[in-house]
């Protein structure tokens, strides 16, 4: 399986595009999630 054939090339643009979508998911989580989580964290009572 190359890039010249056509399965080759959908099967590459698959395998990048669910590569791109999990880099692109960690990154939001690490820029706009986590110090959301962090400042709960902190501002929660504890008993």
């Amino acid at each position: 399986m190359t890039w010249k054939t056509t399965q080759g090339r959908v099967t590459l643009l698959l395998i990048s595009f669910f590569v791109v979508l999990i880099m692109v998911t960690y990154f939001v989580i690490k820029i706009f999630v986590s110090p959301k989580i962090i400042d709960t964290e902190v501002m929660t009572p504890t008993y």
